[in-house]
């Protein structure tokens, strides 16, 4: 019995560790994460996907300069201004039907944000 306690703390323990690593990932690295996503299901080239790591990098560390900012209205403009210079640069980097998936998996990404956010505030 002991050892099945111990064995529960212990698997709960490096549940715990893994969440809290995922969290704390470099602009870089989830840079490089979104972007080998989007490699994945864009298929893009090596030069493609590079770029996408390029302008995904940029928007990351452009929107942690938001975070300083206080007025409400400011930042979501700002924010606004950032996503559709994001927007129009990844069209510039894909071609019309990867874009268009592009934006299909903005949409799922933002559908599948709401409903945590949905659950979390339930």
């Amino acid at each position: 019995m002991r050892s099945l306690v111990i064995t529960c703390l212990l698997a709960l323990s490096i549940a715990f560790v893994s969440v809290a690593q995922k969290r704390d990932l470099t602009p870089e690295q989830k840079a490089e994460k979104i972007a080998a996503r989007l490699t994945k299901k864009l298929e893009l080239s090596s030069e493609q996907a590079q770029k996408v790591e390029e302008i995904t990098l940029e928007t990351i560390k452009e929107r942690q300069s938001l975070k300083s900012i206080s007025d409400k209205a400011e930042k979501k403009e700002k924010a606004s201004k950032l996503k559709d210079e994001k927007e129009q640069e990844m069209k510039e980097v894909l071609t019309e039907e990867q874009y268009a998936q592009y934006l299909e998996l903005q949409d799922e990404m933002k559908e599948k944000r709401a409903q945590r956010r949905e659950r979390k505030n339930g």
